[in-house]
């Protein structure tokens, strides 16, 4: 939270009109969506750019495009305990939605239904319940097919989190979730047949 409040100080001295932050966030997205595995991630990173769009047109000079984007690229935690994990989402949720705007009520108006209020995040994507003193045992030597094909894989987990942290329904966030579970059940196995203890794979 303190890291959250010190660049959401800064930032708009730095970038009164958050042009700067609006077109890095296009930048961003446009850099994930050249990287996509398949064609429906394109799709979905165009979706993408169309939200950062309205999302800057709506709160061109409020926090909340500042704070939902540092949630999204630079914040992330970690923490033995789950229940830490957990009070940390729902204090970024609960700063993230005090600077949201109900929309205006009117008959033109797409997003009257909802007040034109957004989803918040998945933010259990970018916070862990995980003991971060232990060591992890690394075999001397791995072959460089097996480095590639671990290193494809993490790309893979990369980009699926991405997709759940802006899932809005329960049925896409349960899919990329879903995922998510085998993509790492592959990565333990790739790890392990690379030369990683059990305990270091999963």
């Amino acid at each position: 939270m303190r890291v959250l409040h010190k660049l959401n100080l800064s930032l708009p001295r730095l970038d009164p009109r958050n042009q700067l932050w609006e077109s890095l966030q296009k930048e961003m997205a446009g850099q994930r969506a050249a990287s996509a595995f398949d064609t429906a991630d394109q799709s979905e990173r165009d979706t993408e750019l169309r939200e950062i769009d309205a999302t800057f047109q709506c709160y061109r000079y409020s926090n909340f495009g500042h704070k939902l984007y540092l949630m999204q690229n630079g914040i992330y935690g970690a923490d033995i305990q789950p229940i830490a994990s957990q009070i940390a989402e729902r204090r970024l949720f609960i700063s993230l939605a005090v600077d949201q705007e109900p929309a205006i009520a009117a008959p033109d108006n797409p997003d009257a239904d909802d007040y034109g209020i957004k989803p918040l995040p998945n933010l259990e994507t970018r916070f862990v319940a995980a003991n971060t003193l232990l060591s992890i045992g690394q075999p001397a030597q791995r072959a460089l097919t097996q480095a590639d094909s671990i290193a494809e894989l993490h790309a893979q987990i990369r980009a699926n989190r991405e997709r759940h942290f802006h899932a809005t329904t329960g049925r896409r966030k349960q899919q990329y979730h879903q995922r998510d579970r085998e993509l790492h059940r592959e990565q333990a196995e790739a790890l392990l047949n690379s030369g990683f203890t059990a305990d270091s794979a999963l």
